[in-house]
This record gives C-alpha cells, structure tokens and sequence, in this order.
C-alpha cells in the first residue's frame, strides 16, 4: 500500500482553488509532480450572472481538468448561514438555537463544529455541476489553519479572515476556539460602495460581534487582547486606525492567500 502511495505521488497531480465573488471568479492552480511545484498560474474570470460560473469558466477548468487526470477543485465558502460553535453535539447545537439536521457540519478534533447551511451545499455542487467539486473549505478552517502555522503567542485574540466581500471572525483563548461570526456584503455594482460606508459596515459588524461574545459568556475570565487579520485582498488602513482608537485593541495585519492555503490543505489531503 505504502508502494502505491509513493508511486501515485510521483504522478502528476493538479490542485485548483475557486473563489468565487459578486461578479468574479478567481482560479488559481498548482502542479504538484513528485512532491514539488512544477507550475503555478492564477486568472480572474467575470462573471455575469451570479448564480452560474460563466461558460468561458467552465470551459477553462475542463481544459485543466482534461489535461491533468489528477485533478482537484477546490472552493472558498464565503455564502451566508454558516459559522462555528465550540463543542460537537446536538445539544451544543441547541444552546445556539441552530437545527442540527438542517445544517452541514464538520467536527474539528471533536472539540468544535464548523457548520453552514445545508442549502449552501446544495447549491455549490450545482455551481460547479459542469466541472465537479472535490473539496469545500469553510473559513474557519482556513482560521484554524492560518493560527497553526503563523501564531505563536497565546492569550484571548480575535482573529478576522478578510476578503473583498466577506468577513469570518473567530475568537480563540491560545488555541482553544470559542466563538464565530461571519459578513458578507452582497453588491450588486461593486464600483457603487463608498469605501467610508463599506468601512462603517464592517467596524460594526466587528463592534457587534466583540459585544455578542462577551455577553454570551464565551470568554473565561480574560477579555480580548489583540485583533489578528489575516488579509487576503488589501485591508483599508483608515479601517484599522478606528479599530485601534476607538475599541482600543491593537490590530496585527497578516497577509496571506486564501487560494494558496486551499491548495496547500488539499495536497495535505491528497498526497501526505
């Protein structure tokens, strides 16, 4: 079996990440042959209708796909109706008023659940119906993953995913997760937003999101000591001088690509 394995591992195999936005697709692949890169190549797509990845899209990821045989597509979920929850059962689930056989979940070292609607689901494998999906990635996942590998410190942090469109916010004591929450601004003209009201929309989903967790009692006995943002399309500097004045946290920004940490977690699942 261990033969097999390292004779698959010589082959080669092509990792595609998506991240699908309001008008744009991103696609970014890698080759991984015999455990190396061979080649890397990212390309941007518009799309016109939102519901449906555009032809000249589709017709892309099958050239890929036809080429490659061993093929891996793999998807940003950045919709709404998801989040996370510390613990895994079903009455983990009911403390936070949310149905456990309406949603989809993923149980992380059985020390807490990362969930999204069912519907969610539904409607990715019918996005990528003419090209087929392999992996899913939650943000919180990608959270877990970035803290694993660029945190060293301990302590109460909040920690913010941000992408063009969307937030994932988590709060972890050291490495223990302990509460989610989750933005997306639906913009039809992506050029229409202000950056002031954009930037005002997101402090106060933060401000809200920092007052819910400590009235829900998730924290022991500590309050939040610093904000992390792992930034992968270029935060607004002007957004990050309210923060620090006036919830009077120090932010430490942290560029890093969702698209590459996709890619990275598939080939962990794949090939090691």
């Amino acid at each position: 079996m261990e033969l097999i394995k390292k004779l698959i591992s010589k082959l080669p195999h092509l990792f595609i990440a998506v991240i699908v936005r309001n008008r744009e697709c991103i696609v970014k692949y890698r080759l991984i042959k015999d455990k190396k890169i061979a080649l890397e190549y990212k390309i941007k797509f518009d799309l016109f209708n939102k519901e449906q990845l555009s032809l000249e899209a589709i017709s892309y990821l099958n050239s890929l796909q036809k080429k490659y045989r061993l093929s891996y597509i793999c998807y940003y979920l950045n919709l709404p109706n998801q989040g996370a929850i510390a613990g895994c059962s079903r009455e983990d689930f009911k403390k936070f008023n949310i149905k456990y056989n309406d949603v989809y979940k993923l149980f992380v070292d059985n020390r807490w659940s990362v969930y999204t609607a069912s519907k969610n689901i539904n409607f990715v494998k019918n996005y990528f119906k003419d090209v087929g999906i392999d992996f899913i990635f939650s943000p919180f996942i990608l959270i877990e993953y970035f803290i694993r590998r660029e945190i060293k410190e301990g302590g109460m942090q909040l920690f913010l995913l941000f992408d063009k469109d969307s937030i994932a916010l988590s709060v972890y004591y050291g490495k223990k997760f302990l509460y989610s929450n989750f933005y997306r601004e639906d913009i039809e003209d992506e050029e229409s937003e202000d950056i002031d009201i954009a930037n005002k929309k997101i402090f106060e989903f933060l401000q809200y999101s920092i007052s819910n967790f400590y009235e829900g009692n998730f924290f022991e006995s500590s309050f939040i000591e610093k904000i992390i943002l792992f930034d992968n399309y270029g935060v607004d500097f002007a957004l990050i001088n309210r923060i620090e004045n006036e919830l009077f946290l120090p932010v430490d920004i942290k560029e890093i690509s969702i698209e590459n940490a996709m890619i990275d977690l598939s080939n962990m699942e794949i090939l090691v």
